[in-house]
């Protein structure tokens, strides 16, 4: 079941419990399309959907059982039900509903109808499953083609084979030509031929629909049609372009062209439609393939640049495997803009003006373009982005941020942020999705910005703007999986109820059939796929370089590994060494194209793993960032609960980090507000101090400011932390909270439409977070070390020392921050390491601080104070019992040691501190080749260096040593076989200086398949290793697939398989499989002849009879009847007994026994 408007919950899982199975009846059945009918369900209970009345929800599928997708709307919206489709509630508790097929739909060749029960809002699975009713007072049934549309090749055929359940009368008609007619019999077939087809017979030579019609030979009036879509293989133009292209749109400078290209592997032929040709599939249309590739391009010509167009590409296969369509229709993979029917009417006009009319009689998504771009002129072209370890990140969902729910509402609300002084903002995913009002992560196309939330003008205003008052613009990548409407699904997708939709089929380059990990959602993406790696790479350069994004946070980095399966959660939990390496690819693709790019990885996985990333090129000043959640611990406090209030990982330093690249978090999107837990479930113990209350809990969200955001390191806030946010995420759009139904939904907005800005409570939560935040980004102590601790070890009263000595002067240099989060007053007498004058940061108070100092705080306060002295006469700034000593030049040695103080930062030093010879590491390049095949000695290392004013000498394990001097900056070690080599460079005259990297040079494994044969459904399922690519040839045609399995149809007759990979050496594996076409023999036990039924095309047969003892006393070859597909075979002249009959020909091998009596 299909519905026309898709609302989807893609990216949280919830097992729903509202779905009722009823009994369903249709009255009169059997029925015709123009009958009227009366469809039943008994048995449920719309009570427990909180609702009285049930409501008709239908479909149907044309006679070809393929699902039409009308424009005609009888049932309204899912969440909306149309009044007329109310069902009459019976005395018997039954619902009935009466109509006829043909009226409702609107429609004739109707060959089935889909029902469904539902509550008028049907969100949250109220309905029945799908039920299922076909139509017509007989049955027929198509044994060939199995594919509608059917390709026909030039020189081929093929036979219309259609079976009736009772005698009818057929004719077969081309348009006004009858073609074939047979009379009084079940079974139908013609042979159709190609138009260079050698053969005699009826020839097609142009794409055509067949009619044929059957009609019941005692009822004239009973009758049904089938339409045979039959498209005539095209002439292909195989030539390269003119240009160098690449996928997608590629545009000229007059604007009067452009080039499209689509890589489609395994394709045949691809037409371009669009409002500039009329939609039709025509000859000068067609695509030119590349010679030897699997890339298709044409130029458009004669287009003006102030003009919207809209193109689809309609692709062919010719031989699509079990399942999957010979023909489907896509929007470009790699569109900018999309036209939607299912989304655009809904987009309001103050968001994105003028967008097109979706074309009638058209279907799905088409590209929107036109010829040349809009210029924006960039008010802001040298942003300098801030640096990692001060980042204070913004995280919003556009569609809940303000009323009109679009980049215009962020534009007009810039002084809400800059006064905040966050210097980042995040953007939960803007790239066209499914449905308009959505979290975002169910992406369709992933180079598309979402029209709902404006045009690309637009967006490139809002991230021109925030670049102005000094914010970043970070935006949410969904790289792991797509949803159903993504054209890479949909060209290889399984269909097997032929209406346009499924999940990726078996021969998806891009994708997997199975997802490889446990939190999947969507269609999973094979990130060990080139085409992928591809695809994602265009993806991260295009928001780079066409709107000047400056991070991506990748959503669910678990999921991008081959190695686990859907249910097996402790397999994608563990260390997974493939995302390592794509991950840290597609990080190094992003600092190729903006060196200062934020990586930042939603991973919340094993340490051994983030640190990985972590640790990542971070002494360049880089390293990937990762989310650093702390939704649990934060709100304990908040709550006012010790247990699980404990902040000991809410650093870098916690996980084994080298640098500060953990962005750590109080609240998310995914998770629940803190204050709604503190209003419902907050300790309530203390009447004097009663967490439930409103005043008391937004107090209490005020002091989690200075332990989350002056923790030195990123942080994140979730949008409205800053005001106390109370509203449920499981809150509806009403505003009432709906549980699971309602976590998605659209939420209401109180903080503008009742002045939360304006409420002294709230506004001081705001005003604080500002005024930290601003100590955090200016104060340069904050950029020091620190260490966590809790007072007299209650995890409610957390306590951070911060402190930098490497600064000298005024500047503060450390600082000590505790907050109560108890429930009553505490007296707290901290250990700190300096006696003096202090400074109270939050009001610039002076505070005495010796021996006795004590700080009294009031449940949910908290305090800031910093010291401006000198610390370098000697203090245990880290209370390791140790004397730490100022260090200026910060180069590891304290000041009263330096012998050089004035070192240049980052510069490698002795015990003296003073600088010693060396060279940074990315000087050096290591790259390894493979040994071409199992047992050669061909692998190479090359060797480079980016500084050649020295000389070097490379020793390599086992290999005579190789210099490189002069202005050479390259060298190359040849010979090598599979195993372990250390390369060390050492530069002529530093005679302490080495550096050295341990390498693998490896081998192709060996080819390893599997080929599982399942003679019943005609199938072979493949499982292969020691390759990322495979090539399979059935019969000669080859199909390269990018994943470990396959599964395939087989046709009938002999069937050779091979499996191959690009290395000859790695061998091949091939299989012979005979699939026979089914056989029907009667009479059993016969006295004279036996009656055989042979499937398939087969003119002529071998039969073979064989008495118990093993002679052969009969053998012939045989007619089979054209029409009936009949053979008999007579054994009248033989004795009483039992024989073994074998029949053979070109796609029949059989033995059966047949008793004669």
């Amino acid at each position: 079941m299909k519905i026309k408007y898709y609302f989807f919950l893609f990216w949280s899982v919830f097992l729903s419990a509202q779905v009722q199975n009823g009994t369903w009846t249709v009255i009169p059945n059997p029925f015709n399309e123009d009958e009227e009918i009366e469809v039943k369900v008994s048995g449920i209970n719309p009570s427990s959907w909180g609702v009285e009345d049930v409501y008709l929800w239908t479909w149907y599928f044309d006679s070809n059982d393929v699902e039409v997708n009308s424009n005609i709307n009888w049932n309204g919206e899912w969440n909306n039900s149309k009044e007329s489709m109310k069902m009459i509630k019976n005395q018997d508790g039954s619902f009935s509903f009466k109509f006829k097929p043909t009226e409702l739909y609107q429609d004739n060749g109707i060959g089935r109808i889909g029902v469904l029960a539902k509550a008028k809002d049907g969100t949250g699975d109220k309905k029945t499953p799908d039920q299922f009713f076909e139509v017509g007072k007989f049955d027929l049934t198509v044994n060939s083609p199995k594919n509608n549309p059917y390709i026909l090749s030039r020189n081929g055929s093929f036979n219309i084979s259609v079976t009736g359940d009772i005698e009818l009368n057929y004719v077969l008609k081309n348009s006004s030509e009858t073609v074939h007619t047979v009379s009084n019999n079940k079974n139908f077939v013609k042979q159709i031929l190609g138009p260079d087809s050698s053969v005699d017979g009826y020839k097609l030579n142009k794409s055509s629909t067949l009619e044929l019609t059957a009609t019941d030979v005692n009822n004239s009036s009973n009758s049904r049609i089938l339409n045979f879509d039959i498209i005539v293989e095209p002439s292909l133009i195989v030539e390269s372009p003119p240009v160098e292209l690449i996928d997608g749109i590629n545009r000229v400078e007059d604007g009067s062209k452009v080039y499209l290209q689509l890589t489609a592997p395994n394709k045949d032929f691809v037409y371009v439609i669009g409002n500039f040709n009329d939609y039709k599939e025509e000859e000068e249309f067609m695509m030119k393939k590349y010679p030897d590739s699997d890339k298709f391009w044409l130029e458009l010509k004669g287009l003006n640049s102030d003009e919207y167009y809209y193109y689809q590409y309609s692709v062919y296969d010719k031989n699509p495997i079990t399942n999957s369509p010979s023909n489907v229709k896509v929007a470009d993979p790699y569109s900018e803009l999309v036209l939607s029917p299912f989304d655009d009417p809904d987009i309001p006009t103050t968001s994105f003006e003028n967008i097109p009319h979706y074309p009638e009689g058209q279907e799905r998504e088409f590209t929107l373009f036109k010829t040349l771009k809009g210029t924006y002129n960039w008010k802001v072209n040298d942003f300098e982005k801030p640096l990692k370890e001060d980042l204070v990140i913004y995280e919003l969902l556009i569609r809940d941020f303000d009323s009109n729910r679009n980049f215009q509402d962020l534009i007009d609300r810039i002084d809400y942020f800059k006064n905040l002084n966050i210097n980042a903002i995040e953007l939960m995913p803007i790239m066209e999705f499914e449905g308009n009002e959505s979290w975002g992560y169910n992406p369709s196309f992933h180079l598309a910005l979402d029209k709902f939330y404006g045009s690309p003008e637009k967006f490139k205003e809002l991230v021109d703007v925030f670049h102005e008052n000094g914010i970043a613009v970070i935006l949410d990548l969904t790289m792991n999986h797509s949803f159903g409407r993504n054209s890479l699904v949909r060209m290889w997708m399984d269909d097997p109820d032929k209406n346009g939709w499924g999940g990726p089929s078996s021969d998806n380059p891009y994708y997997n059939v199975e997802p490889k990990h446990s939190y999947n959602v969507g269609y999973d993406f094979n990130h060990q796929s080139e085409l992928t790696q591809e695809y994602t790479k265009r993806v991260i350069k295009y928001w780079i370089e066409e709107f000047k994004i400056d991070g991506y946070r990748w959503d669910l980095t678990k999921g991008f590994t081959q190695n686990c399966s859907e249910d097996n959660q402790d397999c994608t939990n563990q260390f997974q060494q493939d995302r390592v390496d794509v991950l840290k690819m597609y990080a190094d693709y992003s600092w190729s194209i903006d060196e200062d790019h934020y990586v930042i990885f939603e991973h919340l996985g094993q340490d051994s793993e983030e640190k990985e990333w972590a640790d990542y090129r971070v002494d360049e000043g880089k390293g990937i960032m990762l989310w650093g959640k702390l939704t649990t611990e934060f709100n304990e406090l908040t709550m006012g609960y010790e247990s699980g209030a404990n902040l000991s990982r809410f650093d870098y330093k916690s996980r084994g980090f080298k640098s500060k690249r953990l962005v750590t978090y109080a609240e998310s999107h995914d998770e629940e507000r803190l204050m709604y837990k503190n209003l419902n479930y907050g300790n309530s113990s203390n009447s004097a101090h009663n967490i439930k209350t409103l005043d008391i809990s937004l107090r209490r969200m005020e002091a989690i400011g200075p332990i989350l955001l002056l923790n030195p390191g990123p942080k994140m806030i979730w949008h409205f932390s800053e005001l106390g946010f109370e509203n449920s995420i499981f809150t509806c759009e009403n505003g009432v909270f709906g549980g699971d139904d309602c976590k998605l939904s659209t939420k209401p907005q109180p903080q503008w439409s009742t002045d939360w800005f304006n409420d002294e409570k709230r506004k001081a939560i705001y005003n604080s977070w500002s005024k930290l935040i601003e100590m955090k980004i200016s104060e340069k102590v904050f950029k020091g070390d620190h260490n966590y601790s809790r007072y007299l070890n209650n995890n409610l009263i957390p306590e951070i020392k911060i402190w930098n000595n490497s600064l000298d002067g005024d500047e503060f240099k450390y600082v000590y921050i505790v907050s109560n989060f108890d429930i009553t007053k505490k007296e707290i007498k901290p250990e700190l390491p300096i006696e003096g004058s202090w400074i109270n940061l939050m009001n610039l108070d002076s505070v005495e601080i010796d021996s006795d100092f004590n700080v009294v705080l009031e449940p949910g306060d908290y305090k800031v104070l910093a010291f401006n002295g000198s610390i370098c006469d000697g203090f245990d700034l880290n209370g390791d019992g140790e004397i730490d000593y100022c260090d200026f030049d910060n180069d590891g040695v304290p000041n009263h040691l330096d012998q050089c103080p004035d070192t240049p930062n980052g510069v490698l030093v002795n015990t003296n501190g003073c600088e010693v010879f060396s060279l940074p590491n990315e000087n050096f390049r290591v790259e390894v080749g493979s040994a071409t095949c199992i047992g050669n000695s061909d692998g190479v290392i090359n060797l480079s260096v980016e500084d050649a004013s020295y000389d070097y000498t490379v020793t390599i394990t086992g290999k005579d040593n190789v210099t490189i001097t002069g202005s050479s900056k390259t060298a190359s070690v040849t010979g090598l076989a599979k195993g372990t080599y250390t390369v060390c460079f050492s530069v002529d005259g530093q005679d302490d200086y080495e550096q050295c990297f341990e390498v693998n040079v490896t081998e192709p494994p060996a080819l390893s398949a599997f080929i599982d044969i399942d003679t019943d459904d005609r199938r072979a399922s493949i499982m292969m290793s020691g390759s990322s690519t495979y090539n399979i040839e059935i019969n000669g045609k080859k199909t390269t697939v990018g994943s470990d399995s396959f599964e395939t149809s087989l046709s009938t007759g002999l069937n050779i398989i091979k499996v191959y990979t690009d290395l000859e050496c790695q061998g091949y594996v091939e299989e012979e499989v005979f699939i026979s076409e089914d056989i029907h023999y009667y009479p059993n036990p016969t006295k004279n002849n036996v009656n055989v039924h042979v499937g398939g095309k087969d003119t002529k047969v071998k039969v073979s009879v064989f008495n118990a003892s093993g002679a052969l006393v009969y053998t012939k070859e045989q007619t089979i009847e054209d029409i009936s597909r009949k053979t008999a075979i007579d054994l009248s002249r033989q004795i009483q007994g039992t024989y073994i009959v074998v029949m053979e020909s070109e796609t029949v091998r059989q033995t059966f026994k047949i008793i004669r009596e």
